[in-house]
């Protein structure tokens, strides 16, 4: 164990070190091993977004007491915006999502609102955004499906393009999004949102000559949505 407790940092990103790290976390009682965090107080953020050293920040976040995961979540807090873009530290973010306190998952869900359309389309940040819809509560979903109908709350107003689902339907990663949104969301802003989505796929299709640069053709998922929409009567 000295052996171990004098090489933390270095074992954190070894491609094999750190499955030893993790397993010493996660079954030697924590109290037992409190030089593990002790070691990586001050490179918290750094390890987030290292493909190794994440794995043990989330282990932590399991394992650890509770005031250590308070210190952990409060070292991350200012990093929320940068760790949901990153590809290893979105998954940090995912796991705070699922299982965080919900002062943290809050904050994580403040900045995605404040970046919907933008971290929806990034390719790792879609993934938290999904989560967010997936595990959070019902108000805080009804949250996301307020900041995607914004401009599209009137079911007869006209149809706008620059809207956060008209940006979103036409995006490989943000299209998912509101896939995901469609499933999860409650019977009455389903129909809104489902409505609202076969609107804009008839504006979309090629042989309309409002439909924009290349039309239907390039919507990429697009077909996963149009069935989706198709599938739930409203």
């Amino acid at each position: 164990m000295d052996e171990i407790k004098e090489n933390i940092p270095t074992l954190v990103k070894d491609q094999n070190g750190n499955h030893v790290i993790q397993k010493a976390i996660e079954r030697i009682p924590i109290d037992r091993v409190p030089f593990i965090l002790d070691s990586i107080k001050h490179q918290i953020y750094h390890l987030s977004t290292h493909p190794y050293g994440c794995r043990v920040v989330q282990r932590l976040l399991e394992f650890s007491e509770e005031k250590d995961q308070t210190f952990i979540l409060e070292e991350l807090q200012g990093f929320i915006y940068y760790l949901i873009q990153d590809q290893f530290g979105n998954y940090v973010i995912q796991h705070i999502i699922e299982h965080g306190d919900t002062k943290y998952s809050d904050a994580v869900l403040n900045v995605i609102l404040e970046n919907l359309v933008d971290l929806s389309k990034h390719k790792f940040a879609s993934n938290a955004v999904e989560k967010c819809i997936i595990h959070q509560t019902e108000v805080n979903r009804n949250k996301v499906y307020d900041a995607v109908m914004k401009g599209n709350e009137d079911p007869k107003s006209e149809l706008n393009e620059t809207t956060p689902l008209s940006l979103m339907m036409r995006d490989p990663f943000a299209n998912y999004v509101v896939q995901k949104l469609v499933e999860l969301i409650d019977k009455p802003r389903k129909k809104q949102l489902v409505l609202r989505i076969r609107r804009y796929l008839k504006m979309m299709e090629p042989t309309n000559p409002n439909s924009g640069n290349g039309g239907g053709k390039h919507l990429a998922s697009i077909e996963k949505l149009i069935a989706l929409s198709e599938s739930i009567q409203v």
